[in-house]
């Protein structure tokens, strides 16, 4: 009964913020909660395994049911080069040419990261380098148009499994960080959000057109 009065407290919080602030949507009180956020991907055509993704992460970042500093990032991901002693970099001239070198991460891929707040576009030409060579790639978004972005399915999931979320409501308090990743496969958006007390997290695999949960597992 506590935490139903705390979710209503918190949501009725939300609702009246967001009336205040203008004739803007609903804003979801979960957003506050977020710590790690992926909201777009980019691919592109042509023989070199590279793509990207935007969004944001806490910092330091850890499951401590707590949400830290934000730092927005650019990541790129540069999959399948053969092993050799070439160093490969980036160039993007949106971005006043700026270079970037890949570093390799812990899962073979050559990594390069920018950070960069309030990125919109959803195009992006760069130049790879290697060698000799600088070959003009252009990135593309590859998130449909018709996708619900973060907030929209926070406010579903308020409705749709409030006895989950209110499973972290103590009083007014949310114990619990949440993290928001926005996926294509097979030519289809979801969204993985997951919530984090600390200890454990309750992930969820949730339809990214219609907000609906399509899975649910405990990840220790």
């Amino acid at each position: 009964m506590k935490k139903s009065i705390g979710f209503l407290v918190l949501v009725l919080l939300s609702l009246f913020f967001s009336l205040s602030v203008g004739c803007g949507e609903q804003t979801s009180f979960l957003l506050n909660y977020v710590s790690e956020l992926k909201c777009d991907v980019f691919t592109c055509d042509g023989e070199y395994n590279l793509s990207a993704t935007y969004g944001y992460k806490e910092t330091p970042y850890s499951n401590d049911a707590k949400v830290g500093e934000k730092e927005y990032t650019l990541t790129f991901i540069l999959k399948d080069v053969p092993e050799s002693e070439v160093d490969y970099s980036l160039i993007i001239p949106e971005f006043n040419d700026c270079k970037l070198v890949f570093s390799k991460s812990r899962s073979g891929n050559l990594i390069a990261e920018i950070k960069r707040e309030d990125f919109k576009s959803k195009t992006l030409d760069v130049k790879l380098c290697f060698s000799d060579q600088m070959i003009d790639i252009t990135l593309n978004s590859i998130i449909p148009e018709k996708a619900l972005d973060v907030n929209k399915v926070l406010l579903k999931l308020q409705v749709d499994q409030e006895n989950l979320v209110t499973h972290y409501v103590d009083g007014v308090n949310f114990n619990a960080e949440i993290y928001a990743r926005i996926l294509v496969r097979n030519e289809k958006v979801y969204w993985y959000i997951a919530f984090g007390d600390g200890n454990n997290l309750k992930a969820l695999l949730v339809d990214g057109l219609s907000g609906e949960v399509l899975a649910i597992r405990e990840v220790v």
